[in-house]
């Protein structure tokens, strides 16, 4: 297996080429294992927009850079995007977006964390597993606060409602669950017919949730528990599914069909098919204002595509394994990818405008 960085994570500050219609290193921070006799930390290194992947040295960076061992599964922004929340293997790592730092790393999982995420005041974590267990976390203090306990298989993801009340789970035991934040106690259970459950998410105004299983991406209401839109179009396994910010629309990816699709979530008719990744499209997220999309795929790319149109916008390389996971930053002017070369890397999109 071929990896960027060995024992660690990477964040990578970048710019748009305009020449390239493509994004190049501008600022790379690197993180390693506690630093041993005859091997010097490494720095920071300044890349001049169009130059490719060569690194230099720079200033030292300070502080514990330990990363990742494992291919990075899930990736989020903290909602005032000052921190990145990443997860790979059973280690779940909080750093500083700005500075590449540790801050806190989240003990508790035996088996690999599949989902990651922010509560809406980023005071908490919230994390899925393989283990069957989703966990809540002080995301200061590292403490885990809540088990939330009753799937029978892999949780796969998890995620905040808007008020931070309540989680929403699902699982590989064919079920979406949802849970009191505080008590840690199951409030309601979504099943029947729904298959492996791979991805979840609360609507922006928390009144129904949204999941990918299977094949479909269905939205059901939280208070009834009906479901009210399938999303039909997929041809494998939905591997993401989000809301756009005002819950219009809806976003997923599908596996082995290298697509995404963007929904209206509804009526739930079909608007636009992104084309135009060499292999399975494993994440899907929504910018701020709902005009771009970012994609993470098995090709080793991210791409950002405009929504309305479906042309892509901007091509992501310098990942050298598949990209696992992809989160926008709260104000839209970056982007967070997860692989499963060990690395994260954030990419500054502030040029884009200026193309």
């Amino acid at each position: 297996m071929r990896t960027f960085v060995s024992f660690a994570i990477c964040f990578s500050f970048l710019l748009v080429n305009p020449l390239q219609s493509q994004v190049v290193p501008f600022v790379e921070l690197e993180g390693f294992p506690p630093v041993t006799s005859g091997f010097p930390p490494p720095g920071v290194a300044f890349l001049p927009p169009g130059v490719g992947e060569g690194l230099q040295n720079g200033p030292k960076i300070d502080g514990n850079m330990d990363g990742h061992t494992e291919g990075i599964r899930t990736v989020a922004f903290s909602p005032d995007g000052k921190r990145v929340v990443t997860g790979g293997g059973s280690a779940v790592r909080i750093w500083d977006a700005e500075s590449g730092k540790v801050l806190q790393k989240l003990r508790g999982h035996k088996l690999a964390v599949m989902s990651v995420t922010f509560s809406p005041d980023g005071k908490k974590v919230v994390t899925g597993s393989y283990d069957k267990t989703a966990r809540i976390w002080n995301a200061e203090s590292g403490q885990e606060l809540k088990t939330l306990t009753g799937h029978t298989w892999a949780v796969y993801s998890a995620a905040f409602s808007p008020d931070g009340k309540k989680v929403v789970t699902g699982s590989n035991d064919k079920t979406v669950r949802i849970w009191d934040a505080a008590s840690g106690r199951e409030l309601k259970k979504l099943e029947g017919g729904i298959g492996n459950v791979v991805s979840v998410a609360f609507s922006p105004d928390g009144k129904k949730v949204l999941a990918g299983c299977d094949r479909t991406a269905r939205i059901w209401d939280v208070e009834s528990g009906k479901e009210l839109i399938k999303l039909k179009g997929h041809t494998c396994t939905v591997e993401s599914a989000a809301f756009s910010f005002d819950g219009k629309k809806v976003v997923t990816t599908g596996n082995n069909d290298k697509v995404a699709i963007i929904w209206d979530a509804e009526s739930g008719m079909e608007l636009r098919v992104l084309e135009g990744h060499a292999g399975p499209v494993y994440s899907a997220a929504f910018s701020p204002d709902g005009k771009k999309v970012v994609t993470g795929s098995w090709d080793k790319t991210a791409r950002i595509w405009d929504a309305e149109s479906g042309k892509t916008l901007v091509l992501l390389t310098g990942h050298t394994f598949w990209v696992q996971s992809v989160a926008f930053s709260p104000d839209g002017k970056k982007v967070v990818t997860g692989s499963y070369d060990k690395t994260a890397r954030i990419w500054d999109l502030s040029m884009m405008e200026e193309k």
